[in-house]
């Protein structure tokens, strides 16, 4: 999720991207306004998938449970599920926010258990 790597980047030193088995080709409309309603700025992102990492992630967090039932390509990463509703699937006018929140919430959980790793 593009706004889960905005929040998670605000909230920590340690930096997150987002990549997709299957990216969209841009930044959904609704999580450019839920973010920009929290004062993250997501506009000029483009969606990326596993190949454009630049290096293998220590922790991979699946927020779309087509990731997680799909073959990730990170075998020595440590891994997180949040199965959080995809809100472009339907019609309802508050599922960004609603996904943003339920996002946010999870990520400030998890902030103070993860630590920088050594180099």
């Amino acid at each position: 999720s593009q706004f889960a790597m905005a929040y998670w980047n605000q909230r920590s030193p340690i930096p997150a991207v987002s990549a997709g088995s299957e990216p969209a080709a841009v930044v959904h409309p609704g999580a450019i306004g839920a973010a920009a309603r929290r004062g993250l700025a997501l506009r000029g992102l483009a969606p990326k998938g596993y190949a454009a990492l630049d290096r293998v992630p220590d922790l991979v967090i699946t927020v779309c449970d087509v990731a997680l039932e799909g073959q990730l390509p990170f075998p020595a990463a440590s891994r997180l599920h949040w199965s959080v509703p995809d809100p472009a699937s339907g019609r309802d006018p508050d599922a960004f926010d609603s996904a943003f929140d339920a996002l946010a919430a999870r990520i400030d959980r998890l902030l103070p258990a993860v630590a920088a790793p050594k180099d």
